[in-house]
């Protein structure tokens, strides 16, 4: 979008006005970054998407294989005294079953693992310069706020109406920087976490509390990464409100 750009006179204090400025060219170079990776990341998500539900597919067999075990086992032990024990057999077959029916073991032999932490890496490799970008201009906003009320900010050079309008403006910028900001911290926390856990399956025979967070983590991916897509998209709305003064 294009944006008429003011700079501001250096005949005010050349701190307070050349923040103005940089928090304008910080602005325009996340507005960018985002611009050029957010279909990439959304395909990444809904790539997650699809991993999703194969998943939730394999959930929904392996439900059916142990509820097929259960009956066959239930029903061998009411008729083992009838078939000479015979019927026990059965009931080892069925527990083989749902043993055989293990999601995790099904989400390797795919390769879902090797996919989807080929994705979670692509989306942060996406992340990582618009985070960068995002607490840069953070900080920037908090030292304007931290100047508006200083002596310097008592000269600067701007009408009342245009001054009071910019200081609104960085102060809903700060708020909005800290929410994307803690996104992010959250998002990268849960990758670690999910990188952890293949890592561990990958290399070691996991516990089955193991297994179960990663099925956990892999079923959560696309909408922590949508997360992201969602509130950088509300971050470059109210930067270009800030760049179009």
């Amino acid at each position: 979008m294009a944006s008429r750009k003011r700079r501001h006179s250096m005949s005010s204090p050349a701190s307070f006005s050349e923040l103005i400025n940089k928090l304008d060219d910080g602005a325009a170079s996340f507005i960018h970054k985002f611009t050029s990776s957010k279909q990439d990341m959304l395909s990444i998500v809904r790539e997650f998407e699809k991993v999703a539900d194969d998943v939730r597919r394999m959930q929904r067999e392996t439900d059916t294989a142990r509820t097929v075990g259960a009956v066959v086992a239930v029903g061998s032990l009411v008729a083992a005294p009838f078939t000479g024990g015979l019927s026990l057999l059965a009931a080892e077959g069925g527990a083989a079953v749902v043993v055989g029916a293990n999601i995790v073991k099904m989400i390797k032999e795919k390769g879902t693992v090797e996919k989807v932490e080929r994705l979670g890496k692509r989306f942060m490799e996406l992340v990582e310069p618009l985070k960068s970008k995002v607490t840069e201009i953070s900080e920037m906003c908090e030292e304007l706020e931290e100047r508006s009320i200083g002596s310097q900010a008592k000269r600067v050079k701007l009408d009342v109406e245009e001054f009071g309008w910019i200081l609104d403006r960085v102060s809903e910028l700060a708020r909005r920087t800290k929410e994307v900001r803690t996104v992010f911290i959250l998002v990268c926390s849960f990758m670690a976490n999910m990188w952890g856990l293949i890592l561990r399956i990958i290399r070691v025979t996991t516990s089955t509390e193991d297994d179960e967070k990663l099925i956990e983590s892999i079923l959560k991916a696309a909408d922590q990464c949508q997360k992201v897509v969602t509130e950088c998209d509300r971050l470059k709305t109210k930067l270009e409100v800030f760049r179009e003064r």
